[in-house]
């Protein structure tokens, strides 16, 4: 498989990481079985998060994504118009990512700006 640069993160009973590939991948926690895998044009240079039943992951394809936590199934994706390299977070509701070049970036339910 293709090098992992991020930590994972951990959900209920799942383990997601991203791969330098641009894999989004699922993992059990008991023995590494691959539970889905989802894919990115670009590598996934930084950590996922998992909240509410939602894995959201950045990538250097110039997107973000949310994926359903139980199936993978891609739920949204939003061009960002510039490389995701850091985790995105959760606040006041929003999702936040930041661009490579430092500009922050808010999206609510459904990847809406």
């Amino acid at each position: 498989g293709a090098p992992i640069f991020a930590a994972p993160a951990l959900g209920a009973d799942m383990v997601a990481v991203g791969t330098s590939s641009g894999a989004l991948l699922a993992l059990s926690p008991r023995d590494g079985t691959v539970l889905w895998r989802a894919a990115f044009d670009g590598g996934v240079a930084a950590a996922p998060l998992v909240a509410a039943g939602v894995v959201y992951a950045g990538s250097l394809d110039h997107s973000v994504a949310a994926f359903d936590i139980a199936t993978g199934e891609r739920l949204w994706r939003v061009v960002t118009e510039g490389r995701i390299k850091s985790s995105p977070m959760i606040a006041s509701g929003l999702l936040i990512v930041l661009r490579e070049d430092r500009t922050v970036l808010a999206f609510g339910p459904g990847g809406t700006p």
